[in-house]
């Protein structure tokens, strides 16, 4: 009884006379920070953007802070504009400032800029500092010869070339074989062997090679893709055609074929590579039913012929490739 008249009183109460509650004060300033500690851009590109993220407190829905840069091993003007600046940035939103970059034709290596955020008016700062790495551009840019390629299962490992443009000191590409999702059809171990891996070109060197394994599966008639894909994950490579389309067809089947005498029965013979077929009888075309014959066989004007003829007229015949 007591409890529900404390409760009519504080609650309840206060309204049938008009009140209002009061709200909790959540006084604070806005927080701001780098969205990330390092950014990256090549010294042709014309402009580094650089972003930055506010999480509001009480000051409204939108606030500013001031943002500078300083050299590091890059030097302003000779490798990068300076900049100081206020930027405006509206509640839980993100907002960027640039960096102008200036493009020489000197092999420096990577350079870096410091970039600090400072208090403006009612604000704080979470991440205050982050650093501009400018790459040089003299690497050159990396591509896939082609972008497609077609190779028969059981002809072994498929070369693929890269090459390279302003081959001007060393770079770092990475390469692998892409998933399912990205248009990769074949299946990995039975009909090739994934690759994930990394290439390092050395100062002037403007070709590489990538060797893919691809199976034999002695199936006939399926085709399936692999995707190889370049990126600039490791040594960030300028990437020119960076997806290249592997397709894999199985090998046409010989064509086994059947005269008959009547003074031998039947004759089978095929053309491909003897040594690489055996011939098969079964009474029905079932998956099991399937029996090697003899493998001797004798080359007849181009083609492979069974050295024994067959007597068997009823059943069925067919060539195998051996495993």
């Amino acid at each position: 009884m007591v409890a529900c008249i404390l409760w009519f009183s504080c609650c309840i109460l206060p309204r049938l006379h008009g009140a209002t509650p009061v709200p909790q004060d959540t006084s604070g300033p806005n927080i701001f920070s780098f969205t990330s500690p390092d950014y990256y851009v090549l010294e042709d590109a014309t402009n580094a953007w650089i972003s930055v993220r506010m999480e509001p407190g009480n000051r409204g829905w939108s606030g500013a802070i001031d943002y500078s840069s300083l050299d590091g091993t890059a030097v302003a003007p000779a490798d990068y504009g300076a900049v100081r600046g206020v930027l405006g940035i509206t509640r839980f939103g993100v907002n960027a400032f640039a960096v102008s970059i200036v493009l020489d034709s000197e092999i420096e290596g990577e350079e870096t800029v410091q970039l600090r955020l400072s208090p403006y008016v009612s604000s704080t700062v979470s991440r205050s500092n982050a650093t501009l790495h400018i790459l040089d551009a003299e690497g050159g840019r990396v591509s896939f010869r082609e972008n497609t390629n077609s190779v028969r299962d059981s002809s072994g490992p498929v070369s693929i070339a890269l090459i390279r443009t302003r081959a001007q000191g060393s770079l770092v590409v990475h390469y692998r074989t892409g998933a399912r999702y990205e248009g990769t059809t074949a299946i990995e171990g039975v009909d090739f062997t994934p690759l994930n891996g990394t290439l390092v070109f050395a100062d002037g060197e403007t070709s590489k090679t990538i060797l893919l394994p691809v199976f034999d599966d002695n199936t006939n008639g399926r085709s399936r893709t692999v995707r190889l894909v370049l990126s600039d994950d490791v040594g960030h490579a300028r990437i020119g055609n960076g997806v290249m389309d592997i397709g894999i067809e199985d090998d046409l089947p010989p064509r086994l074929l059947i005269t008959q005498s009547r003074e031998q029965g039947l004759v089978l013979y095929w053309s491909a590579s003897c040594a690489d077929y055996v011939v098969e009888r079964a009474s029905c075309p079932s998956a099991t039913g399937w029996e090697t014959l003899a493998t001797a066989y004798t080359i007849q004007n181009g083609a492979c012929v069974l050295a024994e003829p067959i007597a068997d007229l009823s059943s069925v015949y067919r060539l195998r490739k051996k495993r």
